[in-house]
């Protein structure tokens, strides 16, 4: 019994004991990168975001992403993060998956760079979209800020979008929320993965794992159709590093108006698992993966780099907690035929 006793406390202890202190690794000069590559050998299958710009949202199209977060100034309690998001077409692949594209209704006006080509029809009700073509690369910029004490994340004018998915995602509580559409959607999945190791592109993350799924909300798509919106989200508290997320994601609303993103990498694909006791022992975080950590030794431009490397993995294997959010892509890859 007191074996049983003492475990709650211990994960209290671990998992509270710092919400006010920041990372070892938020610092200026830092870099978080993540990527996934959603094209399979098999399959046209492709990843999907929700832009929003000037009150309309554009549903954009693409097989691979990367994403690039770099600590500029921390100070006073806040961090200021600039963001870069690539999103990629596959030249490989028959159009339109061999390009990103951005599907909008017809009398919106995109603040993204001017697109190779569009095409105007009609889908239903006598309702007018748009069909842009961005090429194979089609690149996104921005910046937020953290506030340290709470971890909520501000777009630059003070617009607040939920907890940071970076770091600081404590699990012994409700706390942390996203917010999609003035709704604060609150960590209601919270499960402590001990016997699992989560495999990216930067390294194997050995458990304690944390895997956290926010409560879901309808959102709408431009075309009027509906689908159920969450996050998911990989933490390994030990590093205080998110391994993968996917869904509504703060970081990215407020800095480059992504208010969604479904895509799954293709290592899921190469990777077998091993069970033990209920649990998978090895397995692939949920959408874009942890790649790179760069944090600089001094304020200076000197760093210490760890390189990404990817595991050598085969062997098939499907995530059946992301069904929610594979559906969603679904429903972009749809818009792409």
């Amino acid at each position: 019994m007191k074996g049983k006793a003492a475990l709650p406390l211990v994960f209290l202890l671990l998992f509270s004991g710092s919400t006010l202190a920041a990372p070892y690794w938020l610092k200026p000069g830092t870099e978080l990168v993540y990527f996934a590559n959603a094209t399979k050998p098999d399959t046209y299958y492709g990843g999907g975001a929700y832009y929003r710009s000037d009150g309309c949202i554009a549903t954009l199209g693409f097989q691979s992403m990367r994403v690039v977060f770099r600590i500029i100034n921390v100070s006073n309690d806040w961090a200021i993060v600039n963001v870069t998001v690539g999103l990629y077409g596959d030249k490989s692949l028959r159009w339109p998956y061999s390009e990103v594209t951005a599907y909008y209704p017809a009398n919106c006006t995109l603040d993204l760079p001017w697109p190779v080509n569009t095409i105007t029809h009609s889908l239903r009700e006598n309702v007018s979209f748009e069909w842009a073509d961005y090429g194979t690369e089609l690149v996104l910029n921005g910046s937020y800020k953290i506030h340290l004490l709470t971890g909520i994340v501000y777009s630059m004018d003070g617009r607040p979008y939920g907890h940071t998915l970076l770091f600081g995602l404590y699990p012994v509580s409700n706390m942390s929320y996203v917010i999609l559409d003035g709704k604060h959607l609150a960590f209601n999945v919270i499960r402590v993965l001990n016997s699992t190791t989560y495999v990216t592109y930067y390294r194997n993350f050995t458990g304690p794992n944390v895997f956290l799924s926010s409560e879901p909300v309808n959102f709408t798509d431009p075309s009027g159709a509906t689908s159920f919106i969450r996050s998911i989200v990989i933490f390994n508290p030990g590093d205080d590093l998110t391994a993968g997320f996917m869904g509504v994601i703060p970081d990215l609303g407020a800095s480059v108006r992504l208010d969604v993103i479904a895509i799954s990498d293709n290592m899921m694909d190469r990777l077998t698992p091993k069970f033990s006791g209920g649990e998978v022992d090895r397995a692939v975080p949920a959408g874009v993966l942890l790649y790179n950590v760069s944090v600089p030794k001094t304020q200076s431009d000197e760093h210490v780099t760890q390189q990404a490397s990817v595991p050598a993995i085969s062997g098939p294997w499907i995530g059946g907690v992301l069904a929610g959010l594979l559906l969603l892509a679904g429903v972009f890859l749809m818009k792409r035929r």
